[in-house]
């Protein structure tokens, strides 16, 4: 069809200026510390080592123009100065060129969107400078497109600029020897600070400006290096001149006492990367410890010793799969940092990272005591990873951004853990920092509580927790923890610590949130409790006698705690006024409570009275303890069953592996003495009750001597003498029959120590103590005791 007969009417789509479209890139990028971030991760992509951000504050005389062009706009002052030491490559000129895309954007090891981040510099200036290599490039957007990069080769730039010149600019950085062998084995930026609003912006940055730039980077300056493979050293300085050297704003660099092994790892990583471009067929990791200093004007220096890993899972391994574009390459790089020392805690823990440290807040932080990164797909202003939503979403970045992190920063801080378990083994981790970076179920919320109940999940069968009495890791399941204790006074805590030491029990001091989060996988950690330590008392008593008094009190101050008294059997931490220790039991002589002013009366008794010193408290829950007591009237003292257990009567000697040798004849004496004492008190029923009353005890006492010398001669013997010889419990108890104690306990506790019967003491005069009902008591107990035992003797 001619031209003449076509209908239409054409016109050509209106695209914006290089102008306009700067003006609507900067408002995607905000005007704040981002701008230097952008400045570094360039850097890093150049595979540069350090960066130098320079405010440089000095005005600079005007240059005369060259060719018919102003290049005082370019050069003149106050202006950022960024330098580092890499040089720009083809592609890098190339990218600083575009507008509207990304060359970096397909690659995937380069940190940055190198062409799009980088005109955040906009912000600042409206006309840039670099010189890298043997180039030198002049960049002013508002001139027409043919003319608005100008590039140079650096051997000519004296031609357009007085070498003078160059050297108070950038002399620092550009030699003499540079210009005339026209290369600079490094990247110069030059950025003239805007000092009247342009069509660019209308932002004018002046010294206070700039000053609030410096400090919004600051909070985020000291984890910039953190996952980067290539640069070691940022610097910030301001500079005054009038021969006043550069002030140091903030320096942070990476320290290692075996810099050269940290180098090599990191360049190992990234060279076994760009061999196979992302995408190995094994998995890849480089781990090694790094200390990051910071210095500032203001704070002084600081460090951080840091374990970072970088990780890449290989093909046939769980990894998350790009749904995009397929002509956009994505590498599922992650990395986990973790602190070496509790004392210089992670100042970004739980922030995340693409590389770099996003923009401090609740979105960018996963509440783990770890920081880390992710090859995440970003907001088109770097500021925010884009996250799935309530309503859901299908956006392949979305996607790729959750299964990053449920199958790679998973598997990476897995392994990252794996290796410091081996450290503390070889004695290079402390186990309190390992604590310090094991994940909090209870604190995380979403994608990351996933991840760290998956954590969880793996961990709990592993040895994780480290016992300082066997010097070793140990799992979960073998562990005793001390939590409990927290509650407790610090010397009674540390005596309870200490005894679960000298029992060889492997208990561990862990924060509690640890214990929730083995809680929320199922795993329960035995906890110390007094029960659990009468437990282990009772295992190993032969042990306790050699403690210290103090050290002893402390732990029967502890296992009373939970007046469980009825637990209290066979524990050797029952204290005497004599200086000893017995046993608590049901079954055995009664020991007695009295106050110091009144154990003086009972003469010869200290080993049968508890130790009238301690503390209050502890003798309340003592009289509480006792299952029976009594209190004479007018009298402080009481008496209580528990047991007094030394000497051949003890447990410890029952249980002994001996000959137990009867003696009938020595037995049947005993019995026709029992027999006689007991007939004589009942003929005389109506005399003396005291009387009654003692007799009765010596007729139970020869009975139940006399059933004992029937079974072990030996074990009778030993109550001929000492302090247990006319205790009925204490005999009794050898006799291994629950009504014969139970009638023994019954006749005892009733009547007192058996001089109370005999004796006038500071309870009483017998003959006043005991009435007529205690005498038909008596009478009634040991023939049911004589009855009782009778049978034990068939030739009677």
């Amino acid at each position: 069809m001619s031209m003449e007969n076509d209908l239409f009417v054409y016109n050509t789509i209106d695209t914006p200026t290089v102008v306009g479209l700067l003006r609507n890139i900067l408002t995607q990028y905000p005007d704040n510390g981002q701008i230097i971030k952008e400045l570094v991760q360039n850097g890093e992509d150049a595979g540069a080592t350090q960066v130098i951000v320079l405010h440089d504050t000095r005005e600079f005389g005007p240059v005369p123009p060259a060719r018919g062009v102003d290049f005082h706009r370019f050069i003149k002052g106050p202006a950022l100065c960024l330098y580092n030491d890499a040089v720009f490559t083809e592609a890098d000129w190339k990218g600083i060129r575009r507008l509207s895309d990304s060359i970096k954007k397909n690659d995937p090891l380069k940190v940055g969107q190198f062409g799009l981040g980088f005109k955040s510099v906009f912000h600042m200036t409206d006309c840039v400078t670099i010189l890298s290599g043997k180039y030198v490039l002049f960049m002013d957007p508002s001139e027409p497109e043919r003319t608005m990069c100008r590039t140079l080769p650096l051997e000519k730039l004296t031609t357009i600029i007085p070498q003078e010149k160059c050297t108070e600019l950038w002399g620092e950085y550009l030699t003499t020897q540079n210009l005339s062998h026209g290369y600079l084995p490094a990247t110069i930026f030059w950025f003239p600070l805007r000092q009247t609003p342009s069509d660019i912006s209308a932002t004018i940055y002046t010294p206070d400006r700039m000053g609030m730039l410096f400090h919004s980077f600051r909070v985020e300056a000291a984890g910039c290096l953190t996952f980067l493979k290539s640069l070691e050293k940022l610097s910030m300085k301001i500079r005054y001149g009038s021969g006043r050297g550069d002030d140091l704003f903030l320096e942070v660099a990476l320290k290692s006492s075996d810099m050269k092994e940290v180098r090599c790892a990191r360049e190992t990583f990234r060279r076994q990367l760009e061999e196979c471009n992302g995408s190995p067929a094994v998995p890849l990791s480089c781990l090694y410890n790094v200390t990051i200093s910071s210095t500032t004007a203001e704070d002084g220096n600081s460090e951080q010793k840091l374990c970072i890993l970088h990780y890449v899972p290989g093909s046939g391994g769980p990894a998350p799969v790009w749904r995009g574009d397929p002509s956009q390459h994505h590498i599922a790089h992650v990395g986990i940092a973790a602190a070496m020392e509790t004392e210089s805690p992670q100042k970004s823990a739980g922030q995340i990272f693409c590389f770099l440290p996003l923009p401090p807040g609740s979105a960018n932080n996963t509440n783990l005591p770890v920081q880390v990164h992710g090859f995440f797909c970003l907001s088109q202003n770097r500021r925010h990873v884009k996250w799935m939503t309530d309503e859901g979403s299908q956006e392949p970045d979305v996607l790729w951004n959750e299964e990053l992190v449920r199958l790679t920063v998973t598997e990476a801080y897995l392994e990252l853990l794996l290796a410091m378990l081996e450290k503390i083994k070889a004695n290079h981790f402390g186990a309190d920092a390992w604590y310090s970076i094991l994940p909090d179920v209870e604190s995380t919320k979403g994608r990351w509580k996933e991840l760290a109940s998956s954590m969880w999940s793996k961990l709990y069968c592993l040895p994780i927790f480290y016992s300082e009495v066997l010097r070793s890791m140990i799992t979960p399941q073998e562990a005793v923890t001390d939590l409990s204790l927290s509650s407790e006074e610090p010397c009674v805590a540390e005596a309870v610590r200490r005894c679960l030491a000298l029992l060889n029990t492997p208990f561990v001091s862990v924060k509690q949130s640890i214990l929730k989060s083995l809680s929320s996988v199922g795993v329960h950690l035995v906890d110390t409790t007094p029960k659990f330590l009468r437990k282990m008392l009772k295992q190993t008593s032969n042990q306790i006698t050699e403690w210290d008094w103090k050290f002893r009190v402390m732990l029967l101050q502890y296992i009373l705690t939970d007046m469980d008294f009825d637990d209290l059997e066979n524990i050797p931490l029952l204290p005497l006024n004599n200086g000893e220790w017995t046993t608590f039991s049901r079954f055995s002589q009664p020991i007695y409570i009295c106050r110091r002013e009144e154990a003086g009366a009972l003469l010869g008794m200290d080993g049968e009275i508890l130790f009238v010193d301690l503390p209050s408290s502890l003798m309340e829950k003592l009289q509480s303890a006792a299952s029976f007591v009594i209190t004479e009237p007018g009298v402080q003292a009481v008496y209580i069953s528990f047991s007094y257990s030394r000497g051949p009567s003890s447990s410890s000697h029952r249980n002994q592996e001996r000959t137990r040798m009867p003696d009938k004849p020595e037995a049947h004496k005993w019995l026709k003495q029992a027999d006689h004492d007991l007939k004589e008190a009942e003929r005389r029923g109506d005399g003396s009750s005291c009387w009654i009353t003692y007799m009765c005890h010596q007729a139970a006492e020869k009975v139940l001597k006399a059933a004992l010398y029937l079974e072990d001669r030996d074990a009778a013997q030993s109550y001929q003498s000492g302090s247990q010889c006319h205790s009925l419990t204490a005999v009794a108890q050898q006799l291994s029959c629950s009504s014969i104690l139970s009638l023994a306990r019954d006749m005892e506790c009733h009547v007192g120590h058996h001089t109370y019967m005999r004796y006038p003491t500071s309870l009483g005069v017998p003959c006043d103590r005991y009435a007529q009902h205690d005498a038909e008591f008596m009478l009634e107990k040991a023939a049911d005791l004589m009855k009782t035992l009778k049978p034990r003797f068939p030739s009677l």
